[in-house]
């Protein structure tokens, strides 16, 4: 059996992912109109929660991020909460809200918002002050993955040339249905057979982003939402979950897009894999990089989950069927 070493942070203790509700309802998005450089996008999140004995309830909504590529605008929410408000911290645009005493048969709350989304080339913007660069504490790194890493650090003089054969190397040994991101706990192999990874909600861009901490190479994940495929059919799931990356070379932070990448290689597409190690399109929403960031108590990496809690104690200690969500456009 495989040696498995295991990473640990320590900083986050109450909030890994899934510590909030996990909910499994699709999750659609879409394109209202598009050109070659700016796509609008509409999306639309609906949450209700009920409760015989709540005192005060608060959820945890996460919003698209604003930054210099993508602008959400138009944001409209209903419902019957006390209060609600929106929040930057820390890398992550969310929305939070408040439900005192029990005044419903249920706690309801909509949220629609439109989003403008051009692609970014070459460099991105990133607050290192707000984010942590440390391995993922519940990522367990299979001992396959440190040798990829050790047999190709040495091959290479500077990082640039060393981050482009990790990204080849992931593009080329990763099969796409793997490559995708899926929720919950599991491990991810390679075409080999090996195991890669274990954790939860992992995809393709962990991999690349473990591969690139484990050479010394600064990287984080990015959460989103498909919202255009652009031509490729590589969302494997109904739910358009999908991540990205980013990584530091030089002073400079990088955009990747592994997923497209090896959905490239399997159409024989090298011009895509090339672009893809550098650029993102604008086809999809960033929501977050939530594996490197801490809100609170609060953890969110992807849309269709929700954290919240009743007089206390957190959403997931109850039986799921006291909630009910839906996310689409």
């Amino acid at each position: 059996m495989e040696n498995i070493n295991a990473k640990r942070r320590t900083f986050l203790k109450q909030g890994c992912i899934g510590a909030g509700l996990l909910l499994s309802q699709p999750v659609f998005a879409s394109i209202t109109s598009k050109n070659l450089n700016v796509k609008k996008a509409s999306l639309y999140l609906a949450h209700n929660v009920n409760f015989a004995t709540q005192t005060e309830l608060n959820l945890y909504i996460p919003i698209a991020l604003k930054n210099e590529f993508q602008k959400p605008y138009n944001i409209k929410v209903n419902g019957n909460y006390k209060t609600y408000t929106l929040n930057d911290r820390r890398n992550i645009h969310f929305l939070q809200a408040l439900w005192e005493n029990k005044s419903h048969s249920n706690n309801n709350i909509e949220v629609s918002f439109d989003v403008d989304i051009s692609p970014i080339k070459d460099v991105i913007n990133i607050k290192e002050s707000e984010i942590s660069l440390e391995s993922e504490s519940n990522i367990l790194i299979g001992e396959s993955l440190y040798k990829v890493a050790n047999n190709l650090s040495g091959k290479f003089h500077n990082q640039e040339s060393l981050a482009k054969s990790l990204f080849i190397w992931v593009a080329h040994n990763l099969h796409t249905k793997e490559a995708q991101y899926v929720d919950g706990i599991r491990s991810l192999f390679s075409k080999d057979g090996d195991m890669l990874l274990r954790g939860q909600n992992l995809s393709a861009s962990s991999v690349f982003v473990e591969l690139c901490k484990l050479v010394g190479i600064p990287a984080i994940e990015a959460f989103g939402i498909i919202v255009d495929n652009d031509g490729y059919n590589f969302i494997a799931n109904e739910r358009q979950n999908y991540t990205r990356s980013v990584i530091k070379i030089g002073n400079k932070w990088i955009p990747n897009d592994i997923i497209l990448a090896i959905e490239a290689k399997k159409s024989h597409k090298p011009k895509v894999i090339e672009n893809a190690f550098k650029e993102w399109g604008n086809n999809w929403v960033l929501l977050n990089f939530a594996r490197s960031v801490e809100v609170d108590s609060t953890y969110l990496s992807t849309f269709n989950i929700a954290y919240g809690e009743v007089n206390g104690i957190k959403l997931s200690s109850y039986n799921a069927n006291h909630f009910s969500q839906k996310i689409f456009a």
